[in-house]
């Protein structure tokens, strides 16, 4: 299971914090570069039965925190697209891929985000 960042504590993550942790953290997703190759994924999971669990866990965290700072921030949809982002950030390439995939749909976030 992945510990969650010091930041999830409160402190605001910085891209520096979030290029530190993803560093260390998906260096043993290494081995899944190349071509699609389904059964090495499967036997990679297999091994690492919690891993799925933890980043749930770590992806419910970080948006509830951003729910919880968007509330706070009222109106202000700068500010909530600079939590989003820091937040997308500390998450790794998954999130930031999500984060390019929602930038490009205004129906499901406002385009002033």
């Amino acid at each position: 299971c992945i510990a969650a960042p010091p930041e999830a504590a409160g402190a605001a993550p910085t891209a520096a914090s979030a290029a530190r942790l993803s560093a260390g953290r998906y260096s043993a997703y290494e081995q899944l570069r190349g071509p699609y190759d389904r059964a090495a994924l499967q036997r990679f999971f297999a091994l690492r039965p919690l891993e799925f669990g933890g980043r749930l866990v770590e992806f419910t965290r970080a948006a509830i925190a951003i729910r919880d700072s968007w509330r706070r921030e009222s109106d202000d949809t700068q500010a909530r697209g600079v939590r989003l982002r820091e937040q997308l950030a500390v998450l790794g390439p998954v999130a930031v891929k999500l984060g390019q995939t929602l930038s490009q749909r205004p129906d499901i976030l406002d385009e002033e985000i």
